[in-house]
């Protein structure tokens, strides 16, 4: 066991256990069940992130979101952020959830990341229309479906009681807030109405910002050597409606709509291609929708049925104009190139769920269960300006996926008699998911490029997956304050659109597509023990993952057919099912309130957490996507009288070791066939203090400043998303780039709330 606990690591645990520090947030397995379509929980390692917390930490972004979350990183890569990293794995493994919806995989390859023309983003939603956040660590599929293969994030918007006073029928908010890490203004107003027949919801929220700032140093402005951020201007219109009729106290319909369009004008100083200088117009667009029909008699046999249709449409879309620079002094800022690239996804899915009333059988049983099916259309479409011309083209063809599921459930509650005078409850959780997929080439939108009507079209045939997924959990209760237990979850990710068909063909490097791939998979352990009483509450989660078939980039010689059905043989790259990997960790976290030593204290308490993972894949290569070593403390004080209150944070980010970053070297100049990441952060202790002030019952005043010390660190998360092979973020011959890449310095958010 002394590889999987460093000398740092057990230090750090020692302090958690020793004191009872841990984060403020930490919650049992029963508060997960939060996101509109869950209807099971998984491991214990889950926590829901609550509104007061979103606002007491001033989360205004998703960055923010990790600031104090164990194993919760933001994929980042040039211009985009790819979503999230979690339990050794990124971006698609991750689920992304909105109200229950998986938000669409982004479709990239390395081959066109490297030029970052393309907005590949993964959607998410705005902090200021959230109620809820559910972070679920390990695998997840029974609940999340496709995609939740390390671990799911889902974000549950506003209700009318958020807004709505206790007592009350009508009620509004407005809040405006100001952050100076990225000079960004925030403005949102709410409006809600809550009687016995009606309830219904209004938001509108503004954001107007710049590009993040850093510590960075230096006189380098230009080219991969820019030691400063790209100038942006970013602008966010966030909305949502909600409405829903009672009928009765069994029936009841509901209409549930948000959106967002987030626009970034970016002056791409870091990109230099050919005398040009480049400019970027980024915009990301997500809406969607929700219409059920909700059945509750919540009787002897049957509690609940729903039914309901939902629909989702995301656009991405990224204009690059390159301005001539003026060589020898002609035509200097005339436009010499424009590249305009769209990515469009539609969703229509049909659910009907249903929930049975307890039913005692050698137990009390809760069985759930839930049929759908879904349509999910993708396409792609560009437009290029190139010496006076235009032409309007796709990369790939439009693809169709199709879904259909069965989901069940049942958590079953013994209750024995008083073990040695001890209240016990022993529960056992079962879950079960059948998913069908089948993905159907369809007729072009547009001409394909030259490039992939090279590839032959018998390649481009329809392709099916069927998928099952299982969870099993039991924990042991006592008293209502100790538990115990041990969970094993299995998840799946079907390859997407780019990787099944995407095709690039050139003598000097061709990208063939693979129909033949097969899902990838993981199998996640988890052993736990949770204390919640007076004293505090503590939380120890202990995991292992086993992950299998990754799509993984192959790269070779091979023979192909050129159009006129000649052979040669070319340097071709392809997605694969190659690797396989492991990973173990463990986390620690609770809290130790003050007042058992004084009543004085009451409202205060230490908190803190600690988290340390490891894992490698089967070639004995490093999983870049692991967080390092991060120990988190603090102490919080909220006043009885409820007027105030203020907390304090200290984060210690340990460094990315060498060791856990060997990858194979992609470099044919360097003789070594693999190599450590040549930029790791180092270690790093960051200082924050925040709290909030109602000096009115309506009125209340949030303000932090963080990174108090104002300390130059860089994370991995950062460091990790250089790209030596790419245009957007790549570093000169002297890495003078990496200036650009420190965290902000010391920077303030301030927010003021009035609620009517």
């Amino acid at each position: 066991m002394a590889h999987l606990f460093p000398k740092k690591l057990s230090v750090a645990l020692c302090a958690v256990f020793a004191t009872g520090l841990a984060h403020a947030e930490v919650v049992t397995t029963d508060e997960v069940n939060v996101s509109a379509g869950t209807i099971t929980e998984n491991a214990p390692a889950s926590t829901v992130v609550s509104r007061k917390r979103i606002d007491r930490e001033m989360i205004r972004d998703m960055r923010d979101l990790t600031r104090y979350e164990q194993d919760l990183g933001l994929q980042e890569e040039g211009r985009y952020d790819k979503g999230f990293t979690m339990r050794g794995v990124e971006g698609n493994r991750v689920g992304i959830l909105i109200d229950g919806m998986s938000m669409p995989d982004f479709e990239d390859n390395t081959l066109y990341a490297r030029y970052g023309y393309m907005n590949t983003s993964r959607p998410t939603v705005d902090p200021e229309l959230v109620s809820s956040i559910g972070i679920d660590r390990g695998s997840n599929s029974v609940n999340t479906g496709s995609g939740a293969v390390g671990g799911s994030v889902m974000f549950n918007t506003l209700r009318p009681e958020d807004v709505v006073e206790e007592g009350k029928e009508f009620g509004a908010l407005g809040r405006i807030g100001y952050a100076t890490k990225n000079r960004e203004w925030l403005k949102t107003v709410s409006a809600a109405w809550n009687t016995d027949s009606w309830t219904a919801l209004a938001l509108y929220s503004h954001r107007y910002g710049h590009e993040t700032k850093s510590l960075g140093e230096g006189p380098e402005y230009y080219e991969s050597k820019a030691q400063h951020p790209n100038p942006t201007k970013k602008t966010t219109h966030s909305y949502l409606l909600k409405l829903r009729k009672r009928f009765n106290d069994e029936h009841s319909v509901g209409l549930n709509v948000n959106g967002s369009k987030m626009n970034r004008e970016m002056d791409a100083r870091n990109v230099y291609d050919f005398q040009n200088w480049a400019f970027a117009n980024d915009t990301t667009e997500r809406h969607q929708g929700t219409l059920d029909y909700t059945y509750a008699p919540y009787g002897d046999y049957l509690n609940k049925v729903k039914v309901y249709g939902e629909a989702l449409w995301v656009d991405t879309q990224a204009v690059t104009t390159l301005l001539d620079s003026g060589w020898m002094g002609w035509n200097q800022g005339e436009i010499d190139d424009n590249k305009d690239r769209r990515f469009n996804t539609k969703v229509g899915r049909l659910t009907m769920e249903a929930q049975s009333a307890p039913i005692e059988l050698f137990g009390e049983h809760n069985f759930e269960g839930r049929v759908f099916a879904s349509v999910k259309d993708f396409k792609n479409i560009n437009e290029d300006y190139l010496g006076g011309a235009t032409s309007v083209y796709t990369i790939q063809r439009p693809m169709r996926t199709v879904d259909k599921g069965i989901v069940l459930s049942d958590n079953i509650f013994f209750h024995p008699e008083l073990i040695d005078g001890h209240d016990t409850t022993v529960a056992v959780r079962l879950g079960t998911r059948l998913e069908h997929s089948k993905i159907k080439p369809q007729p072009l939108n547009a001409p394909c490029s030259h490039a992939c009507q090279q590839i032959d079209p018998k390649v481009i045939v329809p392709k099916s997956f069927l998928n099952k997924a299982f969870s099993l959990g039991i924990d042991v209760e006592m008293d209502h304050q100790y538990k115990v237990g041990y969970n094993i979850a299995t998840g799946f990710r079907n390859p997407g659109a780019t990787e099944l068909y995407f095709s690039f063909f050139n003598w000097s490097g061709t990208w063939l597509p693979n129909p033949n791939l097969t899902s990838e998979k993981s199998l996640t352990q988890n052993l736990f023990v949770q204390v919640d009483n007076r004293i505090g509450h503590l939380n120890v989660n202990a995991y292992k993952i086993d992950y299998k078939d990754f799509l993984f980039e192959s790269e070779g010689n091979r023979v192909v057919y050129d159009a006129g059905g000649g052979m040669r043989n070319v340097w071709t790259m392809m997605m694969v099912n190659q690797e396989s990997a492991y990973l173990h960790g463990v986390e620690a976290s609770g809290a130790l309130n003050l007042d058992i030593f004084n009543q004085k204290l009451k409202g205060a308490k230490l908190v803190g957490s600690v988290g340390y993972a490891k894992g490698r894949t089967n070639d004995d290569l490093g999983l870049l996507a692991v967080q390092p070593l991060k120990v988190i403390f603090g102490l919080d004080y909220e006043h009885p009288s409820k007027t105030y209150g203020i907390y304090a944070r200290g984060t210690y980010l340990g460094e990315k070791k060498a060791r856990d970053t060997i990858r194979v070297n992609d470099d044919w100049r360097i003789p070594s066939p693999t190599a450590p990441t040549k930029w790791r952060n180092k270690a790093a202790y960051v200082f924050d203090l925040f709290g909030w002030y109602s000096p009115k019952k309506n009125v209340t005043i949030r303000a932090g400043v963080y990174n108090i010390m104002n300390k130059r660190y860089q994370t991995w998360d950062a460091l990790r998303g250089i790209n030596q092979n790419s245009k957007s973020a790549k570093l000169d011959t002297k890495a003078l780039g990496l200036e650009r890449y420190y965290a902000p310095g010391r920077n303030y958010n301030v927010t003021l709330e009035v609620k009517f």
